[in-house]
C-alpha cells in the first residue's frame, strides 16, 4: 500500500503536491473545529447540571461579567446559542474542506486520464501490438477513476479523520489521561485486528477484480465487432456467457469490498458502546462522586461517539486503498515505459522533401518475443515519382517491410532515409509527407465529410483539398447521389456503407494532404473492377509527381507498377517489373495465373 502512495505521488506535478500540502493545511484546520465541537457538549452539559459552579468560577468571572450573565437562565440561553453557532461555523467550514477535496481528486483524475490516453495513442506501434485495446480502454477509463476514488479519496479521509483522531485524543489525555489510555487500546487493538484479519484477501480480490474488468471491455468489443459475425452464425451466447461470467466475478469481489466496508460499523458500534460502560465503571472504582461523573460521561460519550465515526471511516479508507491500489499498477508502469519511448510531436519539419530517392539500406527487424527475423537484411532504392510493389504470399513479410518504411516499426538493424537522412530522427514530418491507405479502413461515426479530412474541426478544413481527394478516389458519382452528400452520416465503421464505398472513402483520406508518397496496403481489395480500373487510372495519372508504395495480391492492379519485389520468408527474392518477374519467378507466375 506504501507503495501505490509513493506511485500516486509520482505522477502528481509540482503545482499538485503544493495544492495538496494547501489541502492538508485546511483539513488540519477543520480537525481543529471537530476538537472544539467535542469539547463545547460536556461544557453545555456542564452548564445544564451546574450552572451556580459556571457563574462562580474565577476563570469565567471576567466574560460573564463582560456579556452582563448573571442568572442561570442567561447563562443556559447565552450557551446554548454558543454550541449552536459553534457547530453551524465548524459544519459549513467542513463541507468546504469537502468540496475542495472533490474538485482536487476530479481534477487529478482528468489530469492522469488526459495524460495516459497522450501516451497511449502516441506510443510506438510495437506497443500496441503487443497490448489489447479493451486492457488500455480498461486503464483509461476504469483504472485511473479506481486509483483516484480508491487511493487518492481515502488518503484524504486517513489524512482527515486521522487529525480528528489525534485532536480529540489530546484533548481526552489532557482531560483523563488514565481512562483515556485504556479506550485507545481497546478500540486500537479493536481495529487493528479488524484489519490484519482481512489485509491480503482484499489486495487478492482487487486483483482479480481488475482482470475481470478487461475481461468483460473485451467481450463486449469482440462481440459488437463482428456484430456482421455473430448474427450470421447465430453465437452470441459465446459472448454472452464469456461478458456475464466476468461480471459475476467481479460483482463477488465487489461485493466482499463493500460487506468488509459495511461491517466496520456495527462491530465498532459494539466496541464504543462496551468503551462508555467500562469509563462508567472505571470513574465509579476511582471513587470519583456521582455529580463530578456526568460531565466527564458526556465528553467521552461525545469523543467515542465521534471517534466512533472517525475510526469507522480510518477503517473503510484503510480497506479501500488495500482492495484498490492494484489499480495504480498498470497506470503507473504503462506512464512510466512510455515515457521514455514516446516522443512529443515536432514542430518543425526536418525531414527534407522528397527529391531523389527512398533508400532502405540492410533492414532487419523481427517481432518481439520472436526468434525469427520477419525481415532479413533488406536493402532496396525507391527513386521518386516511381510506382513499386511487392507481392508475396501470406507470411512473406510484406506487410512488415512497409510498416518499417512507414516507420511504424523500427528495424533492429539497418536505415531507412530519405536523400540521405534517416527518417527515424524525425517522423512526424515522414508521416506528414505520406498517404496511407491499409486494407480495412477504420470509419468514424461522423458524415463522410469528417471522415475525409480525418481528424479536423470542419473550420480547418480545406475545400480544394476536399473536392480534390474526392474527384481522384471516384467519390463524386457517389455522393451525388446522397440527398446530404459528404455531409451524410455513415454509422459507426460504415456501417451503411458497401466494402468498396468505405475503401474509397479511405483512398480519399489518404490523398487528402496532397502526399508526395502514397502507401497502399491492399487498398482495392474491396473494390468492383470497374472501381478499381477507374482507381488505377486515376494512380497512373499521379505517377511522376507521386512515388506510389503498393502491396496488393490482384495483379491487375500493380501490372503497370515501374517495379515489383517478390518476397517469401522475409527476403526479397525477384524484382522486375511485371514481364520481368514473369520470367525470372515462378511462383510469381503461379500467382498471374
Amino acid at each position: 500500500m506504501l507503495t501505490a502512495l509513493k506511485r500516486l505521488a509520482s505522477l502528481f506535478s509540482r503545482k499538485n503536491k503544493i495544492g495538496f500540502f494547501v489541502l492538508l493545511c485546511f483539513m488540519f484546520l477543520g480537525a481543529l473545529l471537530e476538537t472544539i465541537g467535542v469539547g463545547a457538549i460536556p461544557a453545555f452539559v456542564s452548564v445544564i447540571a451546574f450552572p451556580e459552579q459556571i457563574l462562580k468560577y474565577p476563570l469565567l468571572k471576567p466574560l460573564l461579567k463582560y456579556l452582563d450573565l448573571t442568572t442561570s437562565k442567561e447563562l443556559l440561553i447565552y450557551s446554548g446559542i454558543a454550541l449552536l453557532i459553534i457547530f453551524i461555523i465548524k459544519n459549513i467550514y467542513i463541507s468546504f474542506v469537502y468540496y475542495l477535496q472533490a474538485r482536487f481528486t476530479k481534477n487529478r483524475q482528468i489530469d492522469i486520464s488526459h495524460r495516459l490516453f497522450s501516451l497511449y495513442i502516441n506510443a510506438p506501434y510495437s506497443f500496441h501490438l503487443k497490448h489489447d485495446s479493451s486492457e488500455l480502454l480498461r486503464n483509461v477509463n476504469l483504472e485511473t477513476q479506481r486509483a483516484i476514488t480508491g487511493i487518492l479519496v481515502p488518503l484524504q479521509t486517513l489524512i482527515m479523520q486521522g487529525l480528528v483522531l489525534i485532536s480529540i485524543s489530546i484533548l481526552l489525555l489532557v482531560t483523563e489521561p488514565v481512562i483515556t489510555l485504556f479506550a485507545g487500546i481497546l478500540l486500537g487493538s479493536a481495529s487493528g485486528f479488524f484489519l490484519k484479519s482481512l489485509n491480503a484477501q482484499l489486495r487478492k480480490l482487487g486483483l482479480e477484480a481488475q482482470k475481470e474488468r478487461q475481461v468483460s471491455i473485451q467481450a463486449i468489443n469482440q462481440g459488437f465487432g463482428a456484430i456482421k459475425e455473430v448474427l450470421i452464425f447465430g453465437n452470441s451466447s459465446y459472448f454472452i456467457n464469456k461478458f456475464l461470467i466476468s461480471i459475476r466475478r467481479m460483482a463477488s469481489a465487489d461485493a466482499f469490498w463493500k460487506v468488509t466496508n459495511n461491517l466496520s460499523q456495527p462491530f465498532l458500534e459494539s466496541v464504543i458502546v462496551f468503551g462508555i460502560l467500562a469509563v462508567a465503571f472505571l470513574l465509579l472504582l476511582m471513587g470519583r462522586p456521582i455529580e463530578s461523573i456526568a460531565p466527564t460521561l458526556a465528553l467521552f460519550g461525545a469523543a467515542l461517539v465521534r471517534l466512533k465515526s472517525c475510526i469507522n471511516m480510518i477503517v473503510q479508507s484503510f480497506t479501500n486503498l488495500r482492495y484498490n491500489s492494484i489499480s495504480l499498477d498498470p497506470i503507473w508502469n504503462d506512464i512510466n515505459k512510455l515515457n521514455k519511448s514516446v516522443s512529443s510531436p515536432s514542430p518543425l519539419a526536418t525531414t527534407p522533401s522528397l527529391q531523389n530517392s527512398i533508400e532502405i539500406d540492410t533492414i532487419q527487424y523481427s517481432y518481439p518475443e520472436s526468434d525469427k527475423p520477419a525481415i532479413k537484411d533488406i536493402s532496396l532504392s525507391i527513386p521518386k515519382g516511381t510506382s513499386v510493389a511487392f507481392v508475396g504470399a501470406t507470411g512473406s513479410g510484406k506487410t512488415t517491410l512497409v510498416d518499417v518504411l512507414l516507420g511504424l516499426l523500427k528495424p533492429k538493424k539497418g536505415t531507412v532515409s530519405i536523400d540521405g537522412y534517416n527518417i527515424f530522427e524525425d517522423l512526424s514530418s515522414w508521416h506528414t509527407r505520406i498517404g496511407y491507405i491499409p486494407q480495412y479502413i477504420y470509419l468514424l461515426n461522423d458524415t463522410i465529410k469528417n471522415n475525409i479530412a480525418f481528424g479536423l474541426e470542419n473550420l480547418d478544413i480545406d475545400k480544394e483539398k476536399l473536392i480534390t481527394a474526392i474527384k481522384t478516389a471516384q467519390l463524386d458519382e457517389f455522393l451525388s447521389s446522397l440527398p446530404k452528400g459528404m455531409e451524410t452520416v455513415i454509422g459507426e465503421r460504415g456501417i451503411r456503407l458497401s466494402g468498396g464505398q468505405r475503401q474509397r472513402i479511405g483512398i480519399a483520406r489518404a490523398l487528402y494532404n496532397n502526399p508526395e508518397v502514397l502507401v497502399m496496403d491492399e487498398a482495392t481489395s474491396a473494390l468492383d473492377n470497374t472501381t478499381e480500373d477507374l482507381l488505377v487510372h486515376a494512380l497512373e495519372k499521379l505517377k511522376g509527381a507521386r512515388t506510389i508504395i503498393m502491396i496488393s495480391h490482384r495483379l491487375r492492379t500493380i501490372r503497370k507498377c515501374d517495379k515489383l519485389y517478390f518476397m517469401r520468408d522475409g527476403s526479397i527474392e525477384a524484382s522486375g517489373n511485371y514481364e520481368e518477374l514473369l520470367l525470372k519467378c515462378e511462383e510469381f507466375r503461379k500467382m498471374a495465373k
